[in-house]
């Protein structure tokens, strides 16, 4: 145990003992720096109090979606005025209609990223396949989109569990999130829906291992990358690809409440959604309880208020 606690601190960035949303400090390549605290936090309760191992978060006509990455279908959240918010299920990406677009039918499907476009069309990215899917508004017609990965390919390891971990929509480009190994950030034209372009953003902290991309969510013309590895959020000008200001959740994640017991000494957040006022995040704790509350696998959902500055 003492080592594993090392080990996060060692992983956390150094100025994640500041205090939550103050800014803290521009570094040498121009970044802001700030910290993230909670206003609120759920856990979330599946139908039936089945597993339920989060990942990706987006919202869609108002509501705040998210998925079990043990299979395709989305779920709404509905947060309770109590600190549990109830997981239903949508029409969204039912197994029988992604296995009838996936390359191959498989018993479960390892969805990861939500997105959605200005149209109201949903969209999901699939590791085990490396495939993106999309759904019409009324959750009627899925496919597959017919991407050609061929000028990434070297960035794609042999391991099926890390590859396409996070998705996100602007007007004119899908990103999409190759989570680690070779982490990278690849670039879809909408239009062609060719690879355009990838690119890699980093921590100005130090992590083992380096960054893990674990979700994408696009604000405001700014893509925002989740590094559940550094425990931080990076905001991106997409048109120069550097990282304009860094945003720790690491006294947050490692604090006495919420701090869960892992396999691994990465952080555990999977799922990121941004708007006017507010991060929010989600865990991916695999069903392993808070350290507080061992009993407890349900994941937690943070709403963090975005720092002034």
């Amino acid at each position: 145990m003492r080592l594993l606690i090392f080990l996060l601190l060692l992983s956390a960035p150094a100025w994640a003992g500041e205090r939550g949303g103050s800014l803290v400090v521009r570094t040498n390549d121009g970044r802001k720096q700030f910290t993230l605290a909670a206003d609120r936090a759920w856990q979330l309760e599946a139908p039936k109090k089945e597993r339920f191992d989060a990942s990706g978060l987006a919202f869609w006509n108002g509501k705040l979606l998210t998925l079990n990455d043990r299979d395709s279908e989305l779920y709404e959240i509905v947060l309770g005025t109590n600190q549990v918010a109830a997981l239903q299920r949508t029409p969204f990406f039912p197994h029988a209609s992604v296995a009838k677009a996936a390359l191959k039918s498989e018993p479960r499907y390892d969805a990861e990223g939500i997105a959605v476009d200005s149209a109201g069309n949903l969209y999901i990215s699939e590791e085990s396949q490396r495939s993106i899917f999309r759904s019409s508004p009324d959750g009627k017609t899925v496919e597959r989109l017919p991407i050609d990965w061929t000028p990434v390919k070297k960035f794609f390891g042999r391991d099926p569990n890390a590859s396409f971990e996070g998705i996100a929509m602007s007007e004119t480009k899908l990103y999409v999130a190759n989570e680690r190994d070779a982490a990278r950030i690849i670039v879809v034209d909408r239009t062609s829906w060719r690879v355009e372009d990838s690119f890699f953003v980093d921590s100005s902290a130090f992590a083992f291992g380096g960054p893990h991309y674990s979700d994408l969510s696009f604000w405001n013309g700014r893509l925002y990358v989740l590094d559940r590895n550094h425990r931080a959020i990076f905001e991106v000008d997409p048109s120069t690809r550097t990282v304009l200001a860094e945003f720790s959740f690491a006294q947050m994640e490692l604090s006495e409440e919420f701090v869960y017991r892992t396999a691994y000494p990465t952080g555990t957040m999977e799922g990121l959604a941004v708007d006017a006022a507010f991060f929010w995040l989600v865990t991916d704790n695999n069903s392993f309880g808070r350290v507080k509350y061992l009993r407890d696998g349900r994941p937690t959902l943070f709403r963090c208020p975005k720092p002034k500055g």
